[in-house]
């Protein structure tokens, strides 16, 4: 569960819980944010839900976020995740398809 709802509201903002069809929060009638775990972010990315929602998220708003949540408990490196999952979704399996790191 994202801890931003309640960031937001202890900075001031009104946090109103609703459904939306595009992004994960609106911050404002230009600003939207899709929240991303790490898994979720490599899943989004490998099932191609990851593009559709920046895509949409493109022609609503002038100012889409993604914003990719991790443990500020536990150091991180963006790119050993990258090849983590590079490598475990494609199983080893080469292609002549280029990879975009």
């Amino acid at each position: 569960m994202s801890s931003l709802p309640n960031v937001l509201h202890q900075k001031g903002m009104k946090v109103v819980p609703v459904t939306l069809d595009v992004g994960d929060y609106v911050l404002s009638p230009l600003v939207c944010v899709e929240r991303k775990s790490i898994s979720d972010l490599f899943q989004s990315f490998a099932s191609g839900r990851l593009y559709h929602q920046m895509e949409t998220m493109v022609c609503c708003y002038m100012i889409p976020i993604l914003l990719i949540e991790f443990s500020q408990d536990k150091s991180f490196s963006f790119q050993v995740h990258i090849w983590r999952h590079l490598v475990s979704y494609h199983s080893f399996k080469f292609t002549n398809q280029p990879i975009v790191v």
